[in-house]
């Protein structure tokens, strides 16, 4: 079975959103998570990111200290490789594009 790489990075975030005045545009790291889930367009499930964050590592997403996707990213994507916690990190790194899971396998989007 083939596996699947997402590759985020700041550049097609910028160039998506290259078109849209400043003042619209969605933050590309710090309070991004604050911001796009009180968005409310499309349910994405932050939640389910934060929990794995605080269970994990304690800290709070939705806090400002804490609320970086470039300081989630950098913590999430080595626990992909884990042993310890890569079941609970694909969950979460699937969540961030909307592909999260239900307890039951289903896909919740």
């Amino acid at each position: 079975m083939g596996k699947t790489v997402l590759l985020l990075g700041a550049g097609a975030s910028v160039a998506d959103v290259a078109t849209r005045p400043k003042k619209s545009r969605p933050p590309l790291d710090h309070g991004f998570f604050r911001v796009s889930a009180g968005a409310g367009t499309t349910p994405w499930f932050a939640h389910q990111v934060r929990e794995y964050m605080q269970d994990t590592y304690g800290i709070d997403i939705f806090m400002p200290q804490h609320d970086s996707l470039e300081g989630v990213m950098s913590r999430l994507y080595p626990d992909l490789f884990s042993d310890l916690v890569a079941s609970d990190a694909l969950n979460a790194f699937r969540a961030l594009d909307g592909r999260a899971r239900s307890a039951s396998g289903e896909s919740a989007k």
